[in-house]
């Protein structure tokens, strides 16, 4: 991935959030001795805070493209499960979860996310 500050979108809790899930993923993708199911869990710990607290503001503003970006999140949870409980080798499952993850996060940030973020800077400053 690239340098994580190639995906501010202008949204500090968002931003920060994003940073750590991207350091995850690089941490995932750079060290052959990783512990995968520490970086998993670690991962699914973040992902899932950081999904709940995007849940909670597009409830809270009323954000029209609430339904499908939470059923992104749902299919991205849902994903990452079938990748772990279908590749047996953890080399495999690595490289599997990680070319995912990259492809995944590029989208939901530089296309969800981004129309999330815009969204929510419209609405005052106090949500960035």
């Amino acid at each position: 991935m690239n340098d994580v500050y190639d995906y501010k979108l202008g949204i500090i809790w968002q931003d920060v959030q994003h940073r750590r899930i991207v350091e995850i993923i690089k941490e995932l993708n750079s060290n052959p001795e990783v512990d995968y199911q520490s970086i998993q869990a670690q991962l699914m710990f973040y992902v899932e805070d950081h999904f709940d607290t995007e849940e909670q503001y597009m409830h809270r503003f009323a954000y029209a493209k609430t339904e499908s970006h939470i059923k992104e999140h749902k299919t991205f949870i849902s994903k990452c499960d079938e990748i772990a409980k279908t590749c047996l080798v953890d080399d495999d499952l690595i490289s599997t979860m990680s070319s995912y993850l990259h492809d995944w996060f590029l989208n939901h940030i530089l296309v969800v996310d981004r129309e999330l973020a815009v969204f929510l800077i419209t609405r005052g400053p106090d949500n960035a």
